[in-house]
């Protein structure tokens, strides 16, 4: 019975200081995944539209446009808007914007285009 007190005990143990280092980690990838707070994060949005453009293309409107809502925390933790505009040019080449929003909201950016991803380039 002792056996049984001291393993569940050491076992408790462990598992605190597991939890602590796990808490740690996620504390330090969400601060990573912040907006410095001297920039506006035009540059942040158009990395995220740039990674989400390489899972697959979006579906486009008739004038050759997908836009949608990015959401991304500045360093206080307080979200920030942009608006991201997908336009499909010549020889599957994209144009790609990030600004504020102005006027009616848009659908939320998906995490990915597609379910298959796109081939690493050589």
């Amino acid at each position: 019975m002792i056996v049984v007190m001291v393993f569940v005990t050491m076992s408790a143990i462990l598992l605190s200081a597991a939890y602590d280092g796990m808490h740690q980690l996620f504390v330090f990838e969400e601060s990573s995944d912040r907006l410095p707070s001297t920039s506006d994060g035009i540059e942040e949005a158009l990395g995220h539209g740039l990674a989400r453009l390489q899972t697959g293309e979006p579906t486009v409107a008739p004038n050759n446009k997908y836009t949608c809502d990015l959401k991304l925390r500045d360093s206080n933790g307080d979200l920030i808007e942009f608006r991201l505009t997908y336009k499909k040019l010549a020889n599957n080449e994209w144009w790609l914007e990030a600004k504020n929003p102005t006027g009616a909201s848009q659908p939320t950016c998906p995490p990915f285009f597609s379910d298959n991803t796109c081939p690493a380039a050589l």
